[in-house]
């Protein structure tokens, strides 16, 4: 058996959390879920059905934009690069 790539599993347990995350955020802490189920007409049961005909696109939206601020913040902003924490005040 092949070893496992750190990295791979890294990103993937990332990936899998951000969806997590990004579906709590979205049904529980927001309280979205009464809200959409109001304004499409749909019963809470529907809900689930309708984000698995998004077919992940808005996950894999913010995913995207998110690696792109990664980025941007790496390349623009090096305020800290080669300082410790404790140095920066």
């Amino acid at each position: 058996m092949k070893p496992l790539n750190f990295y791979l599993l890294r990103s993937s347990l990332v990936a899998a959390l951000g969806g997590l995350l990004f579906g709590l955020d979205t049904a529980v802490i927001a309280g979205t879920t009464r809200a959409l189920a109001e304004t499409y007409g749909l019963s809470a049961a529907m809900l689930p059905v309708m984000a698995a005909r998004s077919g992940a696109i808005p996950f894999v939206f913010f995913a995207v934009m998110m690696a792109v601020q990664f980025v941007v913040v790496l390349k623009l902003y090096p305020e800290t690069k080669a300082w410790r924490i404790w140095n920066v005040t």
